[in-house]
């Protein structure tokens, strides 16, 4: 069981580290990595800031009620 996991972790870390039978250095992975942060980070974001949209016009204008009562006036 753990021989088979220490087997997939190997495999992995191996296909992660060589391109076409030739080994990747560590500042290229570092780069990667930290790029791939960089791209997460700006996604969940960017996310977050949609999430924070106002849904109504009464969340983004406190005196939307008062404004629509007065057009609504004769």
């Amino acid at each position: 069981m753990f021989a088979a996991i220490r087997r997939a972790i190997r495999q992995l870390v191996r296909k992660s580290t060589h391109v076409r039978h030739s080994s990747i250095n560590k500042v290229s992975i570092v780069i990667l990595i930290l790029v791939d942060l960089f791209v997460l980070v700006n996604v969940f974001n960017g996310l977050d800031s949609i999430a924070r949209w106002p849904l109504a016009p009464q969340e983004e204008f406190p005196c939307y009620a008062a404004y629509a009562d007065y057009r609504r006036a004769p």
